[in-house]
C-alpha cells in the first residue's frame, strides 16, 4: 500500500484471496471539469471513460516489532486511466489538476510462527483492522515528499483541495497483506462512497449507480522505493513512488447483501513489479 498500500502503502499488494466474491471489472466514467465544488478546471478537460488507473504510492508504515501492530499513511496518486489497456488521454491530469487517494490503516502482523510481532528479515504476514481514505481532486500538479526517514508522507503543489469520495475498511473481510524479504504487498477491501453533491464528476454510473461496486487497486513494490528505518523500537517502512492499477468491478450478489447499500470495496493487490520500476 504504498507500504501502500500496506492502499494501499504497506498495502501494497499481493495477489491474495478475499472474502467477498467480485466479478468482472466494469467501465466508469469521470468528469473532472464537471464537479460542482472543484477542482475548477477549464472546458477543454474531457470526460474520461476508464477501466483502469494507473497509481503511484507514496506512504509510511510504522511497525512495531514485538506486537507487530502497524499504522500505514499515504497518498495514491493516479497518474494515468486506461481503457482496455490502452491510454486515455486524461485531459491534464498531474499537470492542470490531480486526483488521489489519501489514506490510513492499521492491523497486524505476524512472523513465520504465527506469533504476533515483525522481522524485517522474514516473511510476515498481515491482517487489517482499519481503513479510511478520501479520493481528492485539486488543480495543480501534486508533489509528494517525506520530510524525514520516521515522517508521513506529505502534499504540496496544489491549491483547495475536493473530497469526491470516501471509504472505509469492507466489513465482509478478506483484507490481508505480507512482507517478504523487506518488500511489502496487501491485498485489502474497503467501501466507497461518492459525495452526494458530486453527480457532475461521476457521470456513469451515476452517483446512486455506485451501489455494489468494487474498486480492486493493484500495487507493486521494488527494492529501489522501499526504504526501512529503525527508530524508537519501531520500525519505519517508506515507500516512495511504488505504484500500480486501479479498477471497479461488480461483486457476486451475495457480495451485495453482505455489502449493504452504497458499499463500494477498495481492493489493494500487489501484481505487477515491471509497473514500479517505470517510476
Amino acid at each position: 500500500m504504498r507500504y501502500k498500500t500496506l492502499a494501499a502503502a504497506v498495502l501494497i499488494a499481493s495477489g491474495l484471496s478475499s472474502g467477498a466474491a467480485h466479478a468482472s471489472t466494469i467501465t466508469v466514467t469521470w468528469d473532472p471539469a464537471a464537479s460542482p465544488n472543484g477542482p475548477g478546471l477549464s472546458s477543454t478537460v474531457n470526460s474520461i471513460t476508464q477501466n483502469n488507473q494507473v497509481i503511484s504510492d507514496f506512504s509510511m508504515t510504522v511497525i512495531n516489532p514485538t506486537t507487530g501492530a502497524f499504522t500505514d499513511t499515504g497518498y495514491l496518486p493516479i497518474t494515468e486511466f486506461q481503457l482496455n489497456g490502452a491510454h486515455v488521454a486524461g485531459g491534464g491530469i498531474s499537470s492542470n489538476y490531480s486526483l488521489y487517494y489519501q489514506y490510513t490503516a492499521t492491523g497486524n502482523f505476524y512472523t513465520s510462527s504465527g506469533a504476533a510481532g515483525f522481522n524485517p528479515n522474514g516473511i510476515d504476514t498481515a491482517t487489517f483492522s482499519g481503513l479510511t481514505y478520501s479520493l481528492v481532486g485539486a488543480n495543480g500538479s501534486a508533489a509528494f515528499s517525506f520530510p524525514n526517514p520516521t515522517s508521513n508522507p506529505t502534499v504540496s503543489g496544489i491549491g483547495s483541495p475536493i473530497t469526491l469520495a470516501t471509504g472505509v475498511l469492507d466489513p465482509a473481510g478478506g483484507s490481508t497483506g505480507s512482507v517478504a524479504s523487506g518488500l511489502p504487498s496487501a491485498q485489502v477491501y474497503a467501501t466507497f462512497s461518492p459525495v452526494n453533491s458530486e453527480s457532475g464528476f461521476f457521470i456513469a454510473p451515476p452517483v446512486s449507480g455506485y451501489v455494489g461496486l468494487s474498486l480492486d487497486s493493484a500495487f507493486t513494490n521494488t527494492s529501489s522505493v522501499v526504504k526501512f528505518t529503525a527508530s524508537g523500537g519501531d520500525y519505519y517502512l517508506e515507500v516512495n513512488g511504488g505504484g500500480g492499477d486501479a479498477n471497479f468491478a461488480v461483486p457476486e450478489p451475495n457480495s451485495l447483501i453482505v455489502l449493504g447499500s452504497g458499499l463500494l470495496c477498495l481492493g489493494m493487490i500487489l501484481r505487477r513489479a515491471n509497473k514500479i520500476g517505470q517510476h
